[in-house]
């Protein structure tokens, strides 16, 4: 038995011996990008592409805008009746109007999660 791993040991040493020694050639690696248009990339734009295809950004689907309106409209079908017609209002006022627009709007409508609330706490009582 204890030749079995005086013999293992020795493989073991030869192989480490042998392993030491640097390569002989030096590899040198080429960015994957380059540059030949007269834009300007920064830093971290030029590291975002040459991380390759995997790390690009995604393009937005087809049907993006159909998908979010179907799931804002599913969303207010959840809420009380009364409500759905003002979230549907506030819905089209933020994908319709500038944020500079929308709080000189918004403010005017003073029926929203406040009322809800206040019916909401209105039914426990009875």
């Amino acid at each position: 038995m204890k030749g079995k791993y005086q013999r293992l040991e020795q493989k073991l040493l030869n192989l480490s011996q042998n392993q030491v020694k640097a390569p002989a050639e030096h590899c040198t690696f080429y960015h994957k990008v380059i540059n030949n248009t007269d834009i300007t990339f920064s830093d971290n734009e030029i590291t975002l592409l040459n991380k390759g295809l995997k790390y690009n950004l995604h393009q937005k689907k087809r049907r993006w805008l159909t998908d979010i309106a179907l799931e804002a409209e599913t969303a207010i079908n959840s809420l009380p009746t009364a409500d759905r017609p003002y979230y549907r209002k506030q819905v089209y006022l933020h994908n319709t109007t500038t944020p500079t627009e929308q709080q000189q709007i918004l403010p005017q409508n003073t029926h929203g999660m406040e009322h809800y609330a206040n019916n909401k706490s209105k039914t426990k009582k009875k």
